[in-house]
């Protein structure tokens, strides 16, 4: 058995190994593979920190990256809505603009209109005035010459043209209220309702006290006629179809039979203070 080969191995191994219990050697192991072990888990734990660091910066980086896409969206937004109040800013100024301008254009023009029109009835006006002055100075005559008045309250003037004599007249009030009746050289046509009838309020006289439209002779331009019958009385106006501008007005009471002809009418000539002051070159007799 000691002539063995196997036999000798296992003596040698069993010494080697007393040998080595001898020396420590086992504990010498031990205390590595222990070191070994505990530099593995704190390496396994530095690395789990690591690990979790790094998924800790991740889901940071990624909540900065949703919040910045977020805000880049709400930038992208708010550009988009300013430019869209830019756009229709500027389409409201210009509309605006064009607007202001179309109506100071407007405003020129119809400027321009009134003054060519106000230029041309005053031209018409004094020509109209001169031709009835000139009329009224060649065929008026007698008493009917008084007929030709100036009011301005309280003096009226009332002038004969055929002797250049006046009489001036001071209204006692207390009201001065001028009124115009149409047929004042009937007293007993002022005694009725006509006598409400004024000039300047013809056509409201006759709707008011409900005339009728009837058909008259063609003039020469558009005209409306209109019959009014009161008591015994049967009044006509004539009025021009677009303006209502009145061109003859008149009555017919049995055998009687009168009509005014207007020579001049129009309630756009611009105040002349000149044309309501005392009168010159006449003479003039105070009223008792």
């Amino acid at each position: 058995m000691l002539g063995e080969a196997e036999t000798w191995v296992a003596v040698a191994f069993v010494i080697f190994v007393g040998v080595l219990i001898y020396y420590g050697v086992h504990t010498m192991v031990t205390g590595a593979l222990d070191q070994r072990s505990a530099r593995i888990r704190t390496d396994l734990d530095e690395a789990r920190r690591l690990k979790e660091e790094a998924a800790a910066l991740l889901a940071e980086y990624r909540r900065k990256q949703q919040t910045a896409e977020r805000e880049a969206a709400g930038i992208v937004a708010g550009a988009r809505a300013e430019a869209d109040r830019l756009a229709v800013e500027a389409r409201t100024r210009m509309d605006e603009f064009v607007a202001r301008r179309t109506k100071m254009a407007e405003t020129k023009i119809a400027q321009a209109e009134a003054q060519a029109l106000a230029d041309v009835r005053a031209a018409a006006a004094e020509a109209a005035v001169a031709a009835a002055e000139k009329i009224l100075t060649q065929t008026v005559k007698g008493s009917v010459a008084d007929d030709f008045i100036i009011i301005n309250e309280p003096d009226v003037w009332m002038i004969n043209l055929e002797d250049n004599t006046a009489r001036h007249v001071i209204d006692p009030g207390p009201t001065f209220n001028c009124k115009l009746p149409v047929f004042a050289l009937d007293p007993e046509m002022l005694k009725t309702k006509i006598g409400e009838l004024e000039f300047g309020h013809e056509l409201e006289f006759f709707r008011s006290n409900g005339a009728k439209r009837i058909d008259g002779p063609k003039l020469s331009f558009d005209t409306n006629y209109h019959e009014l019958k009161i008591e015994d009385t049967v009044l006509i106006l004539v009025e021009i179809v677009n303006t209502h501008v009145p061109v003859r007005i008149g009555y017919a009471r049995g055998d009687k039979k009168y009509m005014i002809k207007y020579l001049l009418w129009d309630d756009q000539v611009s105040f002349k203070a000149a044309v309501f002051a005392k009168p010159d070159g006449v003479k003039i007799e105070e009223a008792k």
